[in-house]
């Protein structure tokens, strides 16, 4: 199956799938229009059960699944119902990167763009990186071990993408904002979306729609 590309920078949407069954189809349908009015693109994480619905509903969102165990022997008919990203959790932490690799060996060669959400992505092996797209760096994550300052997160973002030009960097962070935006293409990343557990962008959904609207106002400022 041939995989999908998406447009720098891009945006992550309901990565704690809160949206589910018809909220899912009725929040993603803004969404898909406001991204094509702006000329973005966005990742919403949806329940495998939900991807037909969405894709049914939409023109440009890419719809993202989140790897279960569950899921290993139905990777292909959720690619086939529409999934166009697979997520991987934790991956830096991971004890069993062979049982990994075989996975994600498998999700490429069924056309899925890989995204592994990670607290630190300088603990991946090159192996992994080489073989995922995207890393959702979780940077501010509460409790997590190895914070970097600002400008080593700079540093080591520009390490990953010259070493690895396969590689999408964006930030996860706690809530999304014009201020977090913009740091994060000024670090050199290449997208925003809110970490798994974070619920506060979805208590307003105007509020992010209004981010969206943000993240073309800053991209056209790096670009000009």
């Amino acid at each position: 199956m041939k995989k999908k590309s998406l447009q720098i920078p891009f945006y992550c949407v309901n990565s704690e799938v809160l949206w589910r069954g018809t909220d899912a189809v009725n929040n993603v349908i803004p969404i898909d229009q406001k991204i094509a009015q702006l000329n973005l693109d966005a990742i919403f994480t949806a329940r495998p059960a939900d991807v037909p619905l969405i894709k049914a509903a939409t023109n440009r969102i890419h719809v993202g699944v989140v790897y279960e165990d569950s899921m290993r022997n139905r990777l292909e008919k959720i690619k086939t119902d529409g999934a166009d990203v697979l997520i991987l959790d934790d991956i830096d932490q991971a004890d069993t990167v062979t049982a990994l690799d075989k996975i994600i060996e498998e999700a490429n060669a069924l056309g899925f763009i890989i995204l592994a959400r990670v607290t630190n992505p300088l603990k991946l092996e090159k192996k992994l990186l080489n073989q995922i797209q995207i890393i959702k760096w979780k940077t501010d994550q509460v409790g997590a071990k190895d914070n970097l300052t600002e400008k080593e997160i700079k540093a080591a973002v520009r390490t990953l993408k010259n070493e690895n030009p396969n590689l999408s960097i964006i930030y996860g962070a706690k809530k999304i904002s014009t201020s977090v935006v913009l740091n994060s293409l000024l670090k050199g990343m290449d997208g925003v979306g809110e970490y798994s557990g974070c619920k506060n962008t979805y208590k307003d959904f105007g509020k992010m729609l209004y981010a969206l609207n943000d993240y073309k106002k800053v991209q056209t400022f790096i670009n000009s």
